[in-house]
């Protein structure tokens, strides 16, 4: 009853706004006729007579004017005898269902065919100043199109069907080489039966009663294959699904058409407010889960077609992706075996979800091109071995031995490129776990070994989406039913349908209508040319390839610029970052190419410090300051980025248009790369070998040696023998010195050397000049040189990552910092023994136990 009230309320407020919207707008206006109509030219000069005189009426004399939506009926007074007629402005039909006008029945289908909703027509009609549609004539013209147009749709799938049924005779030897054994021998018994009665050496003729009773088998009933998939009108998350509507399809092999087609709706507006179901057109056809709809109205549509009845076809193989339980629904409801072929561009997919998945617990496979080498070569295996399952079967199986670089099995296409392979993997658990993964796809080999796919289905459910928006709700009624035929009938026949739709509502086929969907056939078409081409393949790869690449590289220099919930974690992040461990550059080339000095007395001491961006990894070095023997050093460089407020605050440097400002002026800054050579300048020339000294140098270092890394100088830095962290001596020296902040630059040279804090400080080049004055007053060479530390530590870190499951990550760092490479240990090994590598082993390593951990790796591996 509630329900009942607010509907009759809300009904008679609209109708209160309209009427005082038809007062406004007939207030001071002199014509009777306002804003423009929709004229069929013909009928109207054919109605401009008299009922009565038979004189002709002049539209100046229009006296009153009766509008249903874009259709007009005007009084005309004549100017012989003063008699009112009605003069329609289109032309009208009436049957059963009522009277029916020419504009607005093509304004509705146009509504259904173009994807629009009664709001935006009615937008339309008002920004042109046409009268708009009431939902009660939208609904009425609505029912009255929907189902001729469902009608056609099943017409259209009966033809297809039909067709479908006519290619598979034909192509019938085809499939015998697509198919897999198995399968043929089980929906063509007749025809292997009588290819294994010919003889290729034997002239006589295949007998006449088998080849009749192939003859019959096929005349019959013919077994096709068909690709099924379904699509929703509700966006899922991949967690929740609760689409109130769906919609499914069966696609020919051969025809590539639409064989049939259903809904499944679990709701129905009117229902919901109390009517029965035989008093309007319910739709309401489904009471299960959104997620149990696809198998539902696949075993619909595959074992109780009328459709596919009528026309002597039944469905033997179904292919579709790997995502549902339709083929055990089918299965369940079929008097025969029906089989299963996955789509080879889902499979696709599905294989790389894994290897992301795998690459979770294997860092190795996150090296750069892994996962799209290997999904190539998954691709590969599928395309080039179509229809042979034991081919491809042994393919997949070897992509693990190409990939570990073992190309014995690879055909002549690897064996000519072999100097070009990148990509090697050395990873042995990765290995096992990758070999599972191939293994579960070569053991369903027959399953992808036809080049099949759903991709079709795909396509209808994209046409879908474009006449029934996600972003609106047409499932409460028979509207969604209507935009689905339309679909289908777009699928199937074009846009040239719509001529037909017109003939059967009893309307004229359009002059206009017909040219644009020529038109619009005559584009897909080339365009349908055009993209299977093989140039525009590669152009589309390319294209995607750089938009990735700039992607990444956009996302590396912007930071966090969109995230989950970073308005909150951010701050936090940024402040955990600037106190976190080294950062480790994610590099892949050969540490033993690397070569510095030893650290000596002879090495010169740089005291450095640089000025960031922000506090994260990706931060741009934006200064970079040192001094040696008096000599000093300072650039500024180009920001890439914006600047981390926090880093602003401090440092006074600012983003402004792309230019670095230090305090509001202006400075002259320039790219990384030139200030990278600037500075190897300086050093080489004044600093040669060195040591470079910071204060919390493992951040400084880290960010200097990724930059160093990124613009391929790394062998232009080769005389810096290690760095030195001022801090950590520091805190060693000065025990006593307790609590927050009492190691920041600025507190230890207020403390040492009476210098008091001012906005000086983190100006790198004055950081610097501190710095120095503090160690040389504090530390000596000795402790410079004894705690230093590889300069390209980080490297060899991740070379010795192998050792992580032999010794402790403390133990990896120290023979890192040392610039201990697994290669070294290995040589040492294999020239001097055990004896040799417990030696060198002894400098970073104290306990005897875990020496002889690491000697036991290399006497396990075979080295």
């Amino acid at each position: 009853m509630r329900k009942k009230r607010y509907s009759k309320l809300l009904s008679n407020n609209i109708n209160k706004i309209k009427k005082e919207v038809i007062e406004v707008s007939n207030e001071d206006t002199p014509t009777v006729v306002k804003g423009r109509r929709i004229v069929d030219f013909n009928e109207l000069v054919k109605n401009l007579k008299c009922d009565k005189c038979n004189e002709r009426l002049l539209l100046h004399n229009v006296v009153d004017e009766k509008t249903s939506a874009l259709h007009s009926c005007w009084y005309i007074k004549c100017e012989q005898c003063d008699t009112l007629t009605e003069v329609h402005i289109g032309k009208r039909q009436t049957t059963d269902n009522g009277t029916f006008t020419e504009n607005n029945t093509r304004a509705v289908l146009g509504v259904i065919h173009s994807g629009a909703g009664l709001a935006s027509l009615n937008k339309l009609l008002a920004c042109v100043d046409m009268p708009t549609m009431s939902n009660y004539v939208y609904k009425k013209y609505e029912n009255e199109i929907g189902p001729i147009l469902e009608k056609a749709a099943k017409e259209s799938c009966a033809k297809a069907a039909k067709e479908e049924r006519q290619l598979t005779i034909e192509c019938i030897e085809d499939l015998c080489w697509k198919l897999p054994s198995e399968i043929l021998d089980e929906i063509y018994p007749e025809l292997k039966r009588l290819y294994s009665s010919v003889d290729d050496d034997d002239d006589e003729p295949i007998p006449i009663t088998l080849v009749k009773a192939f003859d019959d088998a096929v005349g019959n009933i013919v077994n096709i294959i068909v690709s099924y998939d379904m699509g929703w009108s509700k966006r899922g998350n991949g967690k929740s699904y609760d689409s109130l509507n769906g919609y499914g399809t069966i696609i020919g092999y051969l025809s590539n058409k639409i064989l049939d087609f259903g809904t499944r709706n679990r709701k129905c507006k009117m229902c919901d407010n109390g009517h029965k179901p035989e008093s309007h057109m319910c739709r309401k056809n489904y009471q299960g889960s959104a997620k149990s709809m696809e198998a539902d109205l696949a075993a619909s549509l595959v074992n109780e077609s009328d459709i596919l009845t009528q026309a002597g076809v039944s469905v033997r193989v179904l292919v579709g992706d790997d995502d549902s339980s339709a083929i055990s629904a089918i299965i369940q409801g079929s008097t025969h075996k029906i089989f299963k072929l996955s789509c080879r561009v889902h499979l696709s997919k599905n294989f790389v979800k894994n290897l992301y998945k795998l690459k979770q617990c294997h860092s190795q496979l996150g090296n750069k091109g892994v996962i799209a080498h290997l999904k190539k070569c998954f691709s590969y295996a599928l395309a080039q071995n179509a229809g042979n399952s034991e081919n491809i079967r042994a393919s997949i199986l070897n992509i693990l031995d190409h990939v570990y670089d073992n190309h014995d099995n690879c055909g002549d296409w690897c064996k000519k490129e072999l100097k070009k392979h990148t990509i090697k993997l050395t990873n042995e658990t990765l290995r096992s776990a990758l070999y599972d993964v191939l293994l579960k796809y070569a053991n369903n080999s027959t399953k992808f070994s036809v080049a099949a796919t759903s991709q079709l289905n795909e396509m209808f459910n994209s046409i879908v989406a474009h006449k029934m928006p996600k972003i609106s709700c047409y499932s409460l009624s028979a509207s969604a039913d209507y935009r689905v035929a339309s679909a289908v009938l777009n699928f199937n026949d074009g846009e040239q349908h719509l001529m037909e739709i017109e003939k059967k509502l009893g309307l004229e086929p359009g002059t206009y209508t017909k040219k644009f969907a020529i038109l619009l056939d005559s584009i897909k078409e080339q365009k349908k040319i055009l993209i299977s081409s093989k140039v525009a393949k590669r152009r589309r790869i390319e294209l995607k390839q750089k938009r990735e690449n700039l992607r990444k590289k956009n996302e590396k220099s912007e930071g966090i610029e969109y995230q989950q919930n970073c308005g909150i974690e951010i701050d936090q992040d940024d402040t955990n970052a600037s106190t976190s461990n080294t950062v480790i550059p994610d590099i892949q080339f050969d540490v033993d190419s690397l070569s510095f000095p030893d650290v000596s007395a002879n090495c010169k001491i740089v005291y450095f410090d640089l000025e960031t961006s922000g506090f994260l990894k990706t931060a741009d070095i934006l200064q970079i300051a040192a001094t040696c023997n008096d000599i000093s050093f300072s650039v500024y460089i180009n920001p890439t980025q914006p600047i981390h407020q926090k880093a602003s605050d401090a440092t006074g440097l600012r983003n402004i248009r792309g230019e670095l400002y230090y305090n509001n002026i202006k400075v002259n800054s320039i790219p990384l790369h030139d200030a990278l050579l600037a500075f190897h300048q300086y050093l080489f020339t004044h600093c040669n070998p060195c040591i470079l000294v910071a204060h919390n140098a493992s951040f400084d270092s880290s960010h200097l040696l990724s930059a160093i890394k990124n613009c391929s100088m790394l062998d232009n830095f080769n005389f810096v023998a290690g760095y030195t962290d001022s801090l950590t001596i520091l805190r060693r020296k000065m025990p006593e010195r307790k609590g927050e902040g009492k190691f920041k630059l600025s507190v230890l040279a207020k403390d040492l050397l009476n210098i008091n804090s001012n906005d000086n400080f983190h100006e790198a080049m004055y950081d610097v000049t501190i710095l120095k004055k503090i160690v040389d007053l504090m530390l000596t060479t000795d402790d410079i040189l004894s705690n230093s530390q590889c300069f390209f530590e980080p490297f060899f870190y991740n070379n010795l990552d192998s050792l992580k499951s032999v010794i402790s990550t403390m133990m990896i760092k120290r023979l890192s910092k040392k610039g201990v490479s697994l290669n070294k240990l290995k040589k040492i090994f294999l020239e001097n023994g055990a004896e040799g590598l417990s030696q060198i082993l002894s400098t970073t390593i104290k306990h005897k136990k875990t020496s002889h951990k690491v000697i036991d790796y290399f006497k396990n591996t075979n080295v």
